[in-house]
């Protein structure tokens, strides 16, 4: 597993600690009724733009499938309780030499942007699901309730062409469920907390707890079928089967040209 706590490097000009003053409003979640033994995602939200997969048979991704992918429901919106939240990204067979993680706080419409948090760190070139945590010790607000933010993952297939680069860029935004929700969650383990989180629309926690119970239970048929029906039900079915990436100690890596364009850019490209 590719945990970043920290990160390896940031580009100069970029880290920025978030926006503060912000007014905080609590959304409460509706509490559906508890899930069966089907695992569904059932989003909550009407969604915003975006694209959660970047890339085709092209450039510097390979393999099947050959895109990189945010893990995200098809809305490209995702709810999360956590004021540090982690993101997940299937990452293809590929060459290029360098990836990046960046978070943005952002207004509704994806046009007002500061850049809250941005990683870049060499590649991982196999394909696997990458993690992504933010980290809580360098300054970084934790994420405001019903604030927008977005987020991106980019392949730099030319650190020297920052335009060739491949990536994602989809929306996260941080809710409270109510007390009942909550008093469930507290006594459920992590198999019903996953299911509670997707059938309830909070689609991080119902990640995150999916693959806890898959790191504890790796020879459960039951919950491996479990996270399958998950990804099955957002249209990611195909990435199910490749599990988190192994833990790596990165070396230093020099630093990019602050002066060059943004590699979490959403990628315009036509896919092949």
């Amino acid at each position: 597993m590719l945990s970043l706590s920290k990160p390896m490097f940031t580009i100069k000009g970029f880290l920025q600690p978030a926006l503060t003053g912000l007014a905080i409003s609590l959304s409460a979640i509706t509490v559906l009724p508890v899930p069966q033994a089907i695992a569904q995602f059932e989003p909550t939200n009407p969604g915003r733009p975006g694209n959660r997969d970047g890339g085709g048979v092209r450039g510097c991704l390979f393999g099947v499938p050959p895109r990189l992918v945010a893990l995200m429901p098809e809305s490209n919106l995702g709810y999360t309780t956590r004021a540090y939240p982690d993101f997940y990204a299937y990452v293809p067979t590929n060459i290029a030499p360098l990836m990046s993680f960046s978070l943005y706080e952002t207004d509704e419409a994806g046009e007002d942007r500061q850049l809250v948090y941005q990683v870049v760190l060499p590649a991982q070139q196999t394909p696997g699901i990458v993690r992504f945590s933010l980290p809580d010790d360098l300054g970084i607000e934790p994420l405001s309730h019903e604030q927008s933010y977005q987020w991106s993952v980019a392949l730099i297939c030319d650190p020297d062409n920052f335009e060739s680069s491949i990536s994602t860029l989809t929306w996260v935004q941080r809710v409270e469920p109510d007390a009942d929700l909550a008093d469930k969650i507290a006594a459920a383990d992590p198999v019903d907390q996953a299911q509670l989180y997707a059938q309830n629309g909070i689609w991080f926690d119902a990640l995150d707890q999916h693959l806890v119970a898959l790191d504890a239970h790796p020879d459960d048929d039951t919950v491996q079928q479990q996270w399958q029906d998950f990804l099955t039900s957002v249209d990611l079915g195909a990435i199910a089967d490749y599990g988190l990436s192994n833990s790596r100690s990165e070396p230093d890596q020099p630093e990019p040209d602050p002066s060059a364009p943004d590699p979490s850019e959403p990628d315009q490209s036509e896919p092949e």
